[in-house]
Parts: structure tokens; sequence; C-alpha cells
């Protein structure tokens, strides 16, 4: 993005969250509040996400602190005297009380992250991440990418605070860190705000997942740490309002196996095990060991409600050939 300026406030100082509209952030009073244990533990499949729920600080109203996520760092064109304090983009606050007009209620927890549609605002994990104490955490985010498997982010998202417009972005992005630190990215997706899926009353979080391609041995991504960030993508245009984020979750998704080959007359046959009603590529190259870029896809697959799909092909001219699985994208 062009580095330029916005023709009107964009920031903490024309809006603040939650609900109406407030000047300025109060700050908790509990400097040192430690990280609340809410939540039962990760279900299988699903990697543990640090305060994937926002739940510390913990607040009584809002908080521009958010423990263990740190904020993306303030772009040159942002005037913090003209927009307010950069730090105030992102934070945590608490759901109102149940009954009450504007209540959350599918919120995780009693917390979720405010989030600013202002270009560059967001916050990020990733083992290197360090968050508002500039201390560098005892038990960093340790999840690596492993070969033959995907990852799948899913975040609860309610659009639409303080006047936001129709089409403003937000990124969900998993990345990989690279050996000096770069994020990489491996998989994103833009979520855009809109009336239609998004009710009028933003009281209720509506999920939305993007997940990676396989991850072969030879992939940059193998072994490397894996980075989570939510980004506002805005252009000035549209900047405005807020998001409000809950319940980051990290899914490792086992890839699809080949099951039952045989020889049956002239034909090569096996089943295709994955998830239910997903689109898999079978994938041919004449040694296991080729470069991913000597995968050539033969065909794309979707299974069935059981997660089966079944694949078979001619033997005729076909030597010293080997085959492999992917999610189709």
């Amino acid at each position: 993005m062009a580095e330029s300026k916005p023709d009107r406030p964009i920031g903490p100082r024309a809006a603040s969250p939650r609900r109406g509209g407030w000047t300025h952030l109060k700050v908790a009073a509990a400097l040192g509040a430690g990280w609340l244990a809410l939540h039962a533990a990760t279900p299988p499949g699903f990697l543990p996400v640090p305060n994937g729920s926002f739940e510390s600080p913990d607040t009584d109203f809002a908080d521009p602190r958010i423990d263990r996520w740190q904020e993306m760092p303030k772009p040159e064109w942002y005037d913090e005297q003209q927009q307010g304090p950069w730090a105030q983009l992102t934070g945590v606050f608490q759901n109102t009380a149940p009954g009450a007009e504007d209540h959350i209620d599918n919120m995780d927890g009693e917390q979720a992250l405010f989030l600013f549609a202002v270009p560059g605002a967001g916050v990020f994990l990733d083992a290197n991440a360090v968050d508002w104490s500039g201390v560098p955490p005892a038990e960093p985010f340790g999840a690596v990418y492993e070969p033959f498997k995907a990852y799948e982010l899913t975040v609860g998202l309610i659009g639409g605070g303080y006047g936001m417009l129709e089409g403003v972005p937000l990124t969900l992005q998993l990345y990989y860190l690279s050996e000096t630190g770069e994020h990489v990215p491996v998989a994103a997706t833009e979520v855009i705000y809109s009336q239609d899926v998004f009710p009028a009353s933003r009281t209720h979080f509506i999920d939305f997942s993007v997940r990676t391609p396989t991850i072969w041995p030879d992939s940059p991504a193998a072994g490397r740490p894996i980075g989570i960030a939510l980004i506002s993508t805005v252009p000035f245009e549209l900047a405005g309002g807020f998001w409000d984020v809950d319940n980051v979750r990290l899914r490792e998704v086992t890839g699809p196996r080949i099951a039952h080959p045989a020889v049956i007359g002239d034909q090569f046959t096996f089943d295709v095990v994955g998830e239910p009603e997903t689109i898999y590529r079978v994938l041919a190259a004449p040694t296991p060991d080729a470069p991913s870029g000597q995968w050539q896809t033969v065909i794309e697959l979707t299974t069935d409600p059981e997660g089966r799909a079944s694949f078979s092909e001619t033997l005729a001219g076909q030597r010293g050939r080997f085959y492999r699985l992917e999610q189709a994208l």
C-alpha cells in the first residue's frame, strides 16, 4: 500500500468500541493480571493458541493491551497527534451482561478483541511475538508446520462497528517464520464486511476460515514455526469503524491417504480416504521422491459424506508411476 494519509480521522479519536463509541480506552488497573484459564482442554486435532479467546488481561470494560499477541508496527504515515495512539487500535473488551441489548450471545469466554479498520492495524502471534509487556514469553507459541499435514485457521468475527462502510476487508493469514524472522505467507483469505453477511445487531460471531495446502517435505514451510496474523487491509477511502474478533482456532488436518490399492484387470485402483465432502487432487510422478514441481494432477475427486472416493486408471502405458494426494483449495 502506498504511503499516504487519510483525509479524515480514522483512529481511536474517531470512535472507540464498545458499543456506541467512547472517547478513550479505560486501561485496567491490574497491570500484572495473569492469563485466565477459563476454557476446557484443546480438542483433538486442534493446536493450542495462546490467549486465542483474548481473555487476558482481564478487564471490566476495555484494555489496549493484549497478552501474548504482538501489534502490527505503526506505519510512517500514521499521525498519532491527529488520529490517536496506534496502540489503541487493538485491544480486549468485556462482553456486556446477559440480557443486554448488545450482549454477544456466542462469545467464547467473557472477552474478545477489537480491531479498528485502519490500514495496517492488527495483531500477530508466532514464536518471536512479544506483547505489550516487552518481555518474551516463557513458553513461546511453538507450533510448526509438519509434512503431510494441512493447517486451518478459524476466527469468529463481527463486522460493522461504528459505521463501518460496505466492502471493508480484514485479512486472516497463516504464515511461517523464515530463518531471518520474516513472515512468509502460506495461506490467507479476506473477509469483506457486508450488511448481508453481518447482522446489524452485532450480537453474534460468524466463523471464517482459511486453510493451507498440504505441507510436503520439500515445502519451504516444512518444519518452520507457524504464524497467525489478523490484519486490517482496508484502503484509505474505506477506513473507519472496527471489527470484533474472538475464538482463534488452529486445526491440524492430517492429509488424505491412499487405501486398498489393487490391480483389477487392466485397471489400477485405490480408495481416497479424507474429510467428508472434500475435493482432493490425485497427483502422479515418476519417482516417489520427485520434487513438488514434478507432481502432475491426474484428476480431482470429491469424497462422499463418509470421507471416501474411488480412483481408477488404466495401466497401459503407465510405467514407474507413483501417486499422492492433496486437498484442492
